[in-house]
């Protein structure tokens, strides 16, 4: 029997309750429905759900009225208006790549030989190229003159092998660059050496069943997170990581070495792998959620003081300020883990703790990591009218102020923003892009450096 709100049934209480003798006799002959189960009362009618439908399309039509007609107030600095695209130029060292897709491009600092920023743009053919962020500018007059992207190129510096049997979805650097984190769409995440020419892999995570879509790592850089298609986020806490040198120390091992190549190479390998020591990074929690994760992001555990301004005083009876240190941290704080998931306005909050170091002298284990859920936070307050639903898809902190959260959606066929008071939840602003979106765009959302 058909569930008592199917379609069948709405039609036939339709017809029961408008008269329609023969009609609904016919009906019920083909569909095999009793006209005694339709007697029970149900509190979904077809005039409902038409009317419900009608307010839906209204404040779909009105929310893309506001998007077009509202002026936001403008940035002090303009923001670029002008795309670029991103291919290699004819001057670069390395060879054409095949043409293919980017799905996923991010700046990362990497070290010797480059020790700068790079572009780092990875595509469905499995390969990874590594772009000079410097263009080779070749704009011309027709190109200015139209809408189309202005054909900038940049010099293609290194193109990397696949790290993994399918395409790689989403990177994140640690140690300054010295190494680099993968997931693909095999459901792996691995952990390579940026220095190694093949970029070596030096660990590998509990393989997702699924995409692996989103890899982020803590501030401290103790705690990696990766999100799947799977509707799991695994959490993993590093226990050791060799921090692998600073970058002054492998240009003074460069040129003390320029000299001895040839020979001396294998060795030096087998000594760099020497002094990079054990690798130690445990899984240590699964969230299971009911459908996709999205975005998601760290923040501390405590707000940050909040900023002052700084007052003008005469310079000659004010003391000189002296610069104010970091206060060294006697062991990993705790950090705040936000996680949104598809088709639901919620931003969950986890606390993940640390092990505590030994308190007591008869005890010589640390405790064990800890996550914990400490509260969620809903974007859609009961004052909003509006029956048009989201998906949180991308989140991002401020760089300087991590008590404001920017927040991207998914909204068809307008794209919102929303910047957030991090830890109250309180909405501050909250508009339309103006970026026309399907339901194939994906949300990228990122900061200016000084915020």
């Amino acid at each position: 029997m058909p569930a008592p709100d199917s379609p069948d049934f709405l039609v036939a209480r339709y017809l029961k309750t408008g008269g329609f003798a023969k009609t609904l006799s016919a009906f019920l002959e083909e569909t095999g429905i009793e006209e005694s189960q339709i007697t029970g009362e149900c509190k979904y009618t077809l005039e409902d759900l038409l009317e419900e439908k009608r307010i839906y399309d209204l404040s779909l039509k009105l929310e893309t009225i506001l998007a077009i007609e509202k002026k936001e107030e403008e940035f002090s600095l303009p923001y670029p208006s002008t795309p670029h695209l991103l291919r290699p130029s004819s001057t670069s060292s390395t060879s054409t790549p095949t043409p293919s897709n980017y799905i996923h491009t991010a700046i990362t600092h990497f070290p010797r030989p480059y020790n700068r920023q790079l572009i780092l743009a990875t595509t469905v053919s499995s390969q990874i190229h590594l772009f000079d962020p410097t263009p080779n500018a070749t704009t011309t007059t027709a190109a200015i003159s139209s809408l189309s992207p202005t054909p900038t190129t940049y010099p293609l510096l290194k193109t990397l092998p696949p790290l993994h049997t399918s395409p790689t979805l989403t990177t994140y650097p640690l140690r300054n660059g010295k190494y680099l984190l993968t997931g693909s769409m095999d459901g792996t995440t691995y952990l390579h050496k940026t220095a190694n020419p093949e970029y070596k892999r030096l660990w590998s995570a509990a393989k997702h069943e699924k995409f692996v879509v989103k890899v982020i790592v803590s501030r401290d850089e103790r705690w990696i997170v990766t999100a799947s298609y799977d509707k799991r986020v695994n959490i993993y806490y590093v226990n050791t990581l060799p921090a692998g040198g600073s970058d002054d120390e492998e240009e003074e091992g460069e040129d003390e070495g320029a000299e001895e190549q040839g020979e001396g190479t294998q060795a030096d390998n087998c000594k760099e792998e020497e002094e990079e020591g054990d690798i130690d990074i445990t899984l240590v929690h699964t969230i299971e959620l009911q459908s996709t994760p999205e975005g998601m992001c760290f923040v501390p555990h405590t707000p940050p003081p909040i900023p002052q301004p700084t007052l003008a005083t005469d310079s000659l009876s004010a003391p000189p300020r002296q610069p104010q240190r970091p206060q060294p941290q006697p062991h990993p704080q705790p950090q705040t883990l936000i996680l949104a998931r598809r088709d639901s306005t919620l931003l969950t909050y986890y606390t993940l703790t640390p092990p505590s170091p030994t308190s007591s002298p008869t005890s010589t284990s640390p405790t064990s990591p800890t996550i914990t859920l400490s509260h969620t936070y809903t974007l859609t307050p009961e004052s909003s009218h509006s029956s048009i639903s989201f998906t949180p898809m991308a989140l991002s902190p401020h760089p300087k102020n991590p008590r404001h959260l920017a927040i991207l959606t998914d909204t068809v066929p307008i794209m919102k923003f929303l910047l957030m008071e991090t830890y109250t939840g309180k909405i501050l602003v909250e508009c339309f892009t103006g970026a026309a979106q399907s339901p194939y765009s994906t949300a990228a959302l990122s900061w200016r450096p000084d915020g």
